[in-house]
């Protein structure tokens, strides 16, 4: 048997409308006001879906707003931790370097110490018997001086001390400069003093590298900070920013749902329409087959036939 010529293809329109069946009059009328409650209906989730994408387009600008301002912060933020991770390792380098540089003055103070106790100690051994030593001199100084500072003397007691420092004052330095002309106390002393200076450099160099390892140390700490701070501004736009994309995501479900339901109210008006036309159509082609059944027996009884008449037959067919 063969198979219908539209059969493994889809329905034209044309051919889906003959297939509808013909209605009665009551049917056509209810089918009729049925097309137009659709209409309305399908223009109120029209007018509804728009307002869903309205808002899912407006919720989406926001969103591309929110993603480059995380993208701000997080640049910020990458930046301050660089500065502080850079600042860190410097101050740990230089931590080291102090370490070090007080082992190294620690044993220059050793060693300046021990050679100011060999100086001390030729002075004392080169030192005249006679008369008392710089040693005791240098103490009756600091009586001297601290009973100016510490006392209430008339003028003539402060003239009478002032003199008495100011000799004692003498009598040391010549007492010392006797001693510093002997050689082995000038070369002792010498040696010391070189020794001490390099203690002495060795301490400004100790203190710079620990003021720099501050100073990176305080960047550090500052920069983390910051970071810790923007990390709230990035967690609070991350916060809005999957928010706003629920959000968005609703709209656009609900303006999709929509637009379904619309498309599925057309595929039911369009088959009513066609159901209509069909009917419409088919009581057309019955009242011109009447008509010309009637024009037939009319012409067949000797009646006379118009113009339009005529046309009306042809058409028929």
């Amino acid at each position: 048997m063969d198979e219908p010529a539209t059969a493994g293809r889809e329905l034209t329109p044309e051919e889906q409308e003959e297939n509808e069946p013909i209605l009665t009059e009551e049917e056509l009328v209810k089918v009729e006001g049925q097309i137009d409650e659709w209409e309305r209906q399908r223009d109120t989730l029209n007018f509804s879906a728009e307002d869903h994408r309205a808002a899912r387009d407006q919720l989406n600008d926001r969103t591309k707003a929110l993603i480059k301002e995380r993208e701000k912060w997080s640049n910020e933020i990458r930046a301050n931790v660089k500065i502080a991770t850079d600042a860190k390792e410097e101050r740990n380098r230089l931590n080291v370097q102090v370490k070090e540089a007080k082992v190294e003055r620690e044993a220059l103070n050793n060693s300046a110490n021990a050679l100011m106790e060999k100086v001390q100690a030729l002075r004392q051994e080169r030192t005249p018997t006679e008369g008392p030593s710089p040693h005791v001199l240098k103490r009756d100084l600091r009586e001297l001086e601290r009973k100016m500072e510490t006392s209430v003397l008339s003028a003539a007691d402060e003239r009478k001390i002032v003199d008495q420092i100011k000799k004692l004052a003498q009598h040391i330095r010549t007492r010392e400069n006797a001693l510093e002309s002997d050689d082995k106390v000038h070369a002792a002393l010498t040696e010391a003093r070189a020794a001490a200076e390099k203690a002495e450099e060795s301490h400004r160099s100790v203190s710079e590298l620990a003021a720099n390892a501050q100073r990176n140390h305080d960047l550090m700490v500052k920069h983390y900070g910051l970071s810790d701070l923007l990390r709230k501004d990035l967690e609070r736009v991350q916060r809005e920013l999957s928010e706003n994309k629920s959000k968005a995501d609703e709209e656009h479900k609900a303006h999709i749902d929509l637009i379904h339901q619309v498309h599925d109210l057309d595929k039911i008006s369009q088959a009513a329409r066609r159901r209509a036309r069909r009917t419409t159509r088919a009581k057309r082609e019955e009242r011109a087959k009447t008509k010309a059944s009637d024009l037939i027996s009319k012409f067949k009884k000797g009646g006379k036939l118009s113009t339009e008449d005529l046309m009306a037959l042809q058409n028929k067919g």
